[in-house]
């Protein structure tokens, strides 16, 4: 069978010498685009589970339940074929999938995913909520929220390229949800998440603390 190889565009995928390995294990795992047999999502996830680490996997995987390439159940009902047929990568699959909280949504963009990992870092900072939709008192949409704790009382709003040009609307969006919720804000950029991640760590803990103080009165 000729294979054409696709990453479907990724994140966390950067290979370019060796090919990649096709791991298949059940033919509902392919697709035909123009005669030729690719891998969908599912299988691609499998196949780059072989030759990448855990946490470039996870951004691959969290990209890919972004894009509707595959789900997280579909995954797991594929593991026990993977084990019986010692796939390469079988373990990384299961222990990335175990991290994840059941039912949570797919990060929003890889810095979501890079600061989901590197919160995940300090025990003090724990999972945080994904995509968390504030209404005002009438019921009204006020923004969806990168990451917060609802119970803790902080949001995190992360500064990608996408808002270089808009910093008035994102101070403007900032404080409307302060005002719906009286929820402590913390503001992180993909600089600080990526580049300087031991004092974004601190920063991130300082907000949580003074949340929870807040909170408690």
């Amino acid at each position: 069978m000729t294979w054409r190889v696709s990453y479907w565009g990724l994140d966390g995928v950067y290979l370019t010498r060796r090919p990649l390995r096709r791991y298949l294990v059940a033919p509902q795992h392919t697709i035909v685009i123009d005669g030729v047999a690719c891998g969908n999502g599912t299988q691609t996830l499998i196949d780059l589970a072989a030759r990448l680490d855990d946490l470039r996997w996870e951004q691959a995987l969290e990209s890919a339940l972004r894009k509707g390439l595959t789900s997280v159940d579909e995954l797991t009902e594929a593991l026990p074929a993977l084990g019986r047929a010692r796939i390469p990568g079988t373990r990384r699959v299961r222990r990335v999938l175990a991290m994840r909280p059941a039912g949570t949504q797919p990060t929003g963009s890889i810095l979501e995913t890079f600061t989901v990992q590197l919160a995940r870092e300090d025990p003090e900072i724990g999972p945080l909520t994904r995509q968390y939709v504030v209404h005002d008192e009438h019921g009204l949409f006020v923004a969806q929220l990168d990451l917060s704790r609802p119970e803790d009382g902080f949001f995190f709003e992360l500064d990608g390229q996408q808002h270089k040009d808009q910093p008035v609307y994102d101070a403007t969006r900032e404080t409307a949800v302060v005002a719906a919720t009286g929820w402590l804000p913390g503001r992180f950029t993909y600089t600080e998440v990526t580049r300087f991640p031991t004092p974004t760590r601190r920063r991130m803990v300082a907000v949580i603390r003074q949340a929870r103080r807040l909170h408690a009165d």
